[in-house]
This record gives C-alpha cells, structure tokens and sequence, in this order.
C-alpha cells in the first residue's frame, strides 16, 4: 500500500504543476476507490494532505498569471496614451481688479469709542450703531481692536453693562467657537464689567430697583449713593460698628452688597473696598462675630441709656433710695441696669455656640471632644452652684429670681434633650402634653436638673460603643 500511496502521491505533485483543478480532483477520486479511510487512516491522511497540496499550487499558479496580464495591459494602456498628441486647454484671461481699502482707524481710538459709546447706549439700539461704524474695518483691524479689548476686559478697564458687551462678542466674532476664547470666562467677564456698570451715578436709579425688589419700597438715587461710599471708601472698624448701629442700615447695605455681586469666594466689583466688603459680608451671615461686635455696641448704647435715665428717676425721688436704701442693693440695681444688655446679647449668641457645639454630627471633629461628652453634667454643676449662691441677694425679687432660674433649667433641660435625639436622627418634641409637663416640670428646680443627667446618662450609654469622645 505504500508504493501505490507513494505512486500516487507523486501523481498528484504533477497534476498541480501542469495541469488544471479538474484533473487533480479525477485523480484523487480514483486514488480514494483504492486507500479508503477505515482501512487505512495514516495513508488516508496523507493522500488528503497532497490533494489540498495540489489544489493549492495550482491556484497560486493561475492568480500569477492573472497578475501579470493585468499589468500587461496596463503598461500597453500607459504607452498609448503618452504617443497620442497632448491636448492643452484653453486657459481663462484674468482680469486684475485693484481694490483700495478705506483709510482704517486706529485700533486705540475705535475701542475707545466703543466703550464710550457702550456704557451709555441703549442696548436695543447698540448693535445697530456697532455695525454702522465696523463696516469698513479690515480683517487686521478688527483682530487689532478684539485684542485690545480682551485687554482691557482682563485688567478691568471696562464700564459697559453686559448687553452691550455680549453685542461687542458678536461683532468680534468671539460667539463662534472657533475664536479660541474661552466662552465661560468671556461669561464672567461680562457679568464683572456689568457689576462695575452699575456703580456708574447714571445707574443709581436702576440699581435702586435692583436693591429693593418687588414688594418693598425703592430707595433714592442719594441713599444709593450714600450706600456705595461705605462700600467703596476704607473706614476704621470702630467707624464701621457705629455705622452698622441703626438695623436698617445695615440690612440696606447688605442687600446693596446683593445686588452687585459680592458674595464670598467671588471676586469683588471693581471700586469695591475688600475691607469693607468683609466687614457689611459678615453683617449678613448669621452668628458671625462681626455681628456680635454690632449687637455688642448697641447693647453699651442701650445700658447707657438706661443707666441715664435710672439716675435721674433717683434724682426726682431726691436721692431716698441711696440715703435709706442699702448701698449694696443700689449698687446691685445700677450694675444691673448696665451689665443686662451685653449680657443678653452674650447669652444669646453664647448659647447658640453652645448647641452647635453639642449638636453638631459626629462624623464632624468638633473642639475638645472629651470636655463635650461632659457638657451637660458640668452645665448642670454650674447651674446648681449658681442657685445655691445667689439666692440671698434676691430676696427681695423672688419672681424675677424665680424666672431667671426657670430660664437656665430649661435651657440646660433643651440642651441634654436635643442631644439625646440628635444622636437618634430624630426631632424633640415640640408641642403636645409631653412638652407641657417638660415645662412645668422645669419649674421645679431640682426635678429638671435629674432630668438633664437622665437624658445626657442614655445618650452616653448609646454612645459608649462608638468612643467618639476618644478620637
């Protein structure tokens, strides 16, 4: 079997040099009558192997030959095409056409008037007035003027409100994408140089609606001038708290400070005072302690005004309460009168410090963590302690005594029951009976006092498997 294999094998390597596919596949169909696959596997294998062998190289041989007729004809084509006569069209006769461009302006003195003619134009008809004296500008000059302006826009040089200068983008061509400025800061930049618009004394009038708003009553064009030079001109702190005196005044100056944009973590208009903008910023951001040092301030205005009018009262009475009274008790009544003001203003803000900083998340690292789990016991300690060491002095006041004492339980009550549901993620009680008898029950001195520690002992045991006091 393996000569005839060998035979045939060689019979095919012949078929595939010189003859074409029909006379492989006779060959190989005559081979398989004699090597049948479940016989002889091995030999079958190999008869397949020289068959595709075949068939191949026979292929290859014709894809040859077909690659060289095709460039055959083609260098046949190229021949016959460079002997033909060459063929020239005819060419067109170009007439030159000279054209003068008009004298162009100096890019100095064009934006100049732009910016003149900007910051009083109506903006409706701004547009049309750009497009009557750009006309004849040349593509240089117009380049000249867009990179002068983006100049002054940069340095804050520009008054002109922001219609008017989205209208000079457009003639600019900066509202195509393709000028290769930036569209946000070409924004902001229109929004600044309107701020600083506004500020002009023409526009007292329209910022004056802009401060007011709808609903409130519009203030002159001299208030608004007034307004801007508390902003613009830098002032000592002193100055500035006696300014910030009157509450109207300093609202009035708040929402001026609105209306043009300041606001923090944003540069200020131009002509702005930083120092002032901190100062009239801070009046506007509650709990600040440049609005502690205002209600400070009219705190020692009012304890004067009380202290003044305390005197005269004892001068009318001819001075009785002083010769037949006890100096200690007078001396009490007149520190009183003075010290009360400042000290509600400090107690005020003192206790919201307080529940921020007993209410604040856990996930926020607050000052003194470990002096903050033992907040509530020390207030209640301090409470106590005051009571107890205070009430010979006024007996006379008993009501009065028996109020400011009411008043500091409760506060201490507030605080150890906010604390106790914020941990919770939930709100206190803030109506029905439970907070009715929370109140009466902070009449009674010690029973609120009990109930602080109970509510500060159950947030502690909720809080004791989080250590957040120890971080």
């Amino acid at each position: 079997m393996t000569e005839g294999l060998d035979d045939v094998v060689g019979e095919l390597q012949r078929l595939g040099a010189d003859a074409d596919e029909r006379a492989i596949k006779r060959a190989y169909a005559k081979a398989l009558k004699v090597i049948r696959p479940d016989e002889d596997a091995a030999a079958f294998q190999a008869l397949h192997d020289a068959y595709q062998r075949a068939l191949a190289a026979r292929r290859s041989q014709v894809e040859s030959a077909d690659e060289s007729a095709a460039f055959a004809q083609t260098v046949a084509a190229n021949d016959a095409s460079q002997s033909a006569a060459p063929v020239v069209a005819a060419q067109p006769r170009i007439r030159s056409v000279d054209v003068a461009l008009p004298p162009q302006p100096d890019p100095r003195h064009a934006l100049a008037s732009m910016l003149r003619e900007g910051s009083t134009a109506v903006p409706a008809q701004f547009p049309a007035w750009l497009r009557a004296h750009s006309q004849d500008w040349s593509f240089d000059t117009r380049d000249a003027v867009a990179l002068r302006f983006l100049h002054a826009l940069r340095e804050d040089d520009v008054l002109v409100c922001e219609s008017n200068v989205l209208a000079m983008y457009n003639l600019l061509g900066w509202n195509d994408i393709a000028s290769g400025v930036d569209a946000r800061e070409l924004q902001w930049l229109a929004e600044r140089t309107h701020r600083a618009w506004l500020q002009l004394p023409a526009q007292h009038d329209g910022l004056a609606i802009l401060v007011a708003g709808p609903g409130r009553d519009r203030p002159s064009a001299g208030a608004i001038a007034t307004r801007l030079r508390a902003l613009q001109t830098p002032r000592s702190r002193l100055r500035n708290l006696w300014s910030a005196l009157r509450p109207d005044r300093a609202k009035a100056v708040v929402a001026l400070m609105g209306a043009l944009g300041c606001q923090p973590g944003v540069p200020l208009p131009k002509g702005i005072d930083s120092g002032q903008a901190n100062f009239w910023g801070g009046q506007a951001q509650p709990w600040h302690r440049l609005e502690l040092q205002v209600w400070l301030l009219r705190a020692a205005v009012l304890s004067t005004v009380l202290v003044g009018v305390l005197f005269p009262a004892m001068w009318f009475d001819g001075y009785k309460s002083l010769l037949t009274g006890s100096p200690l008790r007078t001396g009490l009544l007149v520190m009183t009168a003075w010290l009360l003001p400042p000290a509600l203003v400090l107690g005020r803000f003192g206790r919201h410090a307080l529940y921020a900083w007993q209410l604040a998340p856990e996930s926020v690292r607050s000052a003194r963590p470990k002096l903050r789990i033992a907040g509530v016991p020390l207030l209640v300690g301090i409470v106590a302690v005051l009571v107890l060491s205070t009430y010979r002095f006024f007996l006379d006041w008993i009501p009065l005594y028996i109020l400011a004492v009411w008043l500091l339980a409760w506060q201490v009550v507030r605080i150890a029951q906010f604390r106790y549901y914020a941990r919770r993620n939930s709100r206190p009680p803030e109506h029905g009976s439970g907070l009715f008898f929370m109140v009466v029950g902070t009449a009674l001195f010690v029973p609120a006092l009990v109930t602080s520690i109970v509510f500060w002992a159950l947030d502690l045991r909720r809080a004791r498997a989080m250590r957040w006091w120890s971080e």
